[in-house]
């Protein structure tokens, strides 16, 4: 059968996880290129700045936490030992949107010139902090609950965070009659605050809802066409979720979904996206791979 192998590993543990018999992926390109020695190139390094700026500021702000945290990953409620509602009180002294200017007045002691150099300053000179690591927060948590969903079959739930994933990349929805809106995900102070109050509301659906693995963040690396592609997907039935696939800005779209329902999916895509924009159907099926191979722990090299 087609099948997508998962391979992770926990220190010197290989796993190997499988999604069931009955599921398949499909890749979908485009037909739009992310240009990365270009103006996409800018873009994802903006990003990574936005990163590494709003890891240092929470190191600043929470220097009691400083020793446990060297990576944006160590921003948990776990390593941490806090509470859950937590994380959002720590994106709460992120600023939402700020200047390069104002990100140096924030962080008096880094040297951040050698982070703005590695992009051109974006069009509106904004640099939205929260939003980006709220997005890779939420990224690591469904990261870490992934491969434990796969082997117990939770094939719904993962297509869910892949859904809510491509909204914090998402720039535009469409509506099935084609009618497109911008599109960007809330990380205001009010949006948070409503956050730390349904988890420490201890009524079940909101605390489910305010997980942070639920949320999408604002990242915003897609394209429309992109967008476009996994709004009609999400609308086939037999499909568990869609979103973008690799580093954005051009390229593929993938799909998770029933064998059932590829031929459905295939007829939807020529249909609606690529007959309109005038391109022959890119759709691949993923075939059955070995996985990683070998990791290297320890040792000098």
């Amino acid at each position: 059968g087609r099948i997508l192998r998962v391979t992770f590993f926990d220190f010197a543990i290989q796993e190997t996880v499988s999604l069931p018999p009955d599921y398949v992926m499909l890749v979908c390109e485009t037909g739009t290129r992310a240009r990365k020695t270009a103006n996409a190139k800018h873009q994802f390094n903006h990003r990574v700045s936005c990163y590494r700026i709003g890891l240092a500021l929470i190191r600043k702000q929470f220097s009691q936490f400083s020793p446990l945290i060297e990576h944006l990953r160590d921003v948990n409620a776990r390593k941490l030992g806090l509470p859950p509602s937590w994380i959002y009180q720590m994106l709460l002294q992120l600023p939402e949107r700020a200047t390069a200017g104002e990100l140096q007045q924030m962080l008096p002691d880094e040297d951040l010139a050698p982070l703005f150099a590695t992009h051109r300053t974006p069009a509106d000179g904004i640099y939205p902090i929260r939003g980006v690591v709220l997005y890779g927060l939420a990224e690591s948590e469904r990261a870490s609950r992934f491969a434990r969903l796969l082997r117990e079959n939770r094939i719904a739930e993962i297509g869910e965070m892949m859904n809510v994933s491509h909204d914090g990349d998402r720039v535009s929805r469409s509506s099935p009659d084609g009618r497109v809106e911008v599109f960007r995900a809330s990380t205001s102070d009010g949006h948070l605050l409503g956050l730390i109050e349904d988890l420490e509301s201890c009524e079940p659906a909101r605390v489910h809802k305010a997980q942070l693995h639920r949320q999408p963040g604002h990242y915003a690396c897609s394209i429309p066409e992109i967008d476009r592609m996994v709004d009609i997907s999400t609308r086939v039935s037999g499909v568990a979720g869609a979103q973008l696939a690799g580093a954005g800005l051009g390229g593929c779209m993938m799909a998770l979904l029933r064998g059932d329902a590829v031929g459905t999916l295939c007829t939807r895509l020529t249909r609606e996206y690529y007959q309109p924009a005038g391109q022959p159907p890119r759709i691949f099926t993923c075939r059955p791979v070995a996985g990683a191979g070998t990791l290297m722990l320890g040792g000098d090299d």
